[in-house]
């Protein structure tokens, strides 16, 4: 089985919204901050004349606004990686084939084989199948590459089946 495909930087951050919030260190980091900033600004305003839930929606806001800004700097170094051809690999066509043996991925820039046993798991979500290969690193093909619900279909269950037989 075999398809073609070209990645967007669209496709770059949608992988990276579904990987970076379910890694455990950012989440343990995210955690931390959260507490933090929670104490310091609880701290701040616990000594006003306000009533509880009125400090209670300050300190909300003003942490989604911290987290929301973390947030936006997150974002802006991964659009940076991308300008600064640090993805390219991964932005532009592709050409991922699936035979019995495993992966084979194949752009301008090289040939990349996977043994079935070298893929973690395989993820399909509504604009992206993705072959994980690490815990933080996949094959990312769009469901928009494939002529039909049915092909993805197929593409997705024999995926699926040959990296759990592994």
């Amino acid at each position: 089985m075999e398809v073609e495909y070209r990645n967007t930087l669209a496709d770059v951050f949608r992988f990276n919204m579904y990987v970076l919030p379910r890694q455990r260190a950012l989440q343990i980091l995210g955690a931390a901050i959260s507490l933090f900033l929670g104490h310091t600004i609880w701290s701040t305003v616990r000594h006003t004349d306000e009533s509880l839930a009125m400090k209670i929606a300050v300190l909300i806001v003003l942490l989604s606004i911290i987290l929301g800004i973390i947030g936006v700097i997150t974002f802006a170094f991964t659009i940076l990686s991308v300008v600064l051809n640090r993805s390219r690999h991964i932005i532009g066509g592709h050409r991922l084939v699936l035979h019995e043996e495993g992966i084979v991925e194949t752009t301008s820039l090289g040939h990349h084989e996977t043994k079935w046993q070298g893929v973690y798991r395989v993820v399909r979500k509504k604009k992206m199948l993705m072959l994980f290969i690490t815990p933080i690193s996949a094959h990312l093909v769009p469901t928009t590459a494939f002529e039909s619900p049915a092909e993805l279909d197929r593409f997705t269950d024999y995926a699926t089946q040959k990296a759990s037989d592994a």
